[in-house]
């Protein structure tokens, strides 16, 4: 999180769901009781620059676009006292299925940084890498996926 998303009235601040914010799916009820005891740790967690939690990397071994689903895995809980505190939080926040993009948005940091973070934590093997979500066989978007989009960007 930088010093400008603390601003208030600042755009990029207010275009971000937070934690508890009711930008959360019908199936999603479950994950907001989860997520919200996490607020505090990952503010406290996340001051330090977002480059730091990744060694500098900006790519990784795994590519993952945003609308990939992950899950937290059996490992993940056994595993846990072994993890970096990102890995516990965004384990924690996986234990329900998210995109890429909800869970960067839900810890607040950027896009590349958690692309990052998912794809050291896939090679550990902590969490689940499902199959990209709502494409056709041609690879263009399903109608379902669209309709999730437009809902989303509806309650933004």
């Amino acid at each position: 999180m930088d010093d400008l998303s603390r601003i208030p009235g600042n755009p990029r601040q207010e275009a971000l769901p937070t934690v508890g914010s009711g930008v959360v799916s019908d199936h999603d009820h479950s994950a907001a009781k989860i997520i919200r005891p996490l607020e505090e740790l990952v503010v406290s967690t996340f001051r330090v620059r977002p480059y730091t939690m990744t060694g500098g990397r900006t790519r990784s071994t795994t590519t993952l676009a945003i609308e990939t689903i992950v899950t937290t895995n059996e490992r993940a809980e056994r595993d846990a006292l072994t993890s970096t505190a990102e890995h516990r939080i965004i384990s924690d926040l996986c234990r329900h299925p998210h995109s890429v993009a909800e869970v960067a948005a839900r810890l607040r940091l950027p896009l590349g940084v958690v692309r990052v973070l998912l794809a050291d934590m896939s090679d550990m093997a902590l969490i689940n890498v499902h199959a990209q979500a709502g494409t056709s066989g041609d690879g263009r978007p399903t109608m379902e996926l669209m309709e999730r989009v437009l809902t989303g960007l509806r309650r933004i």
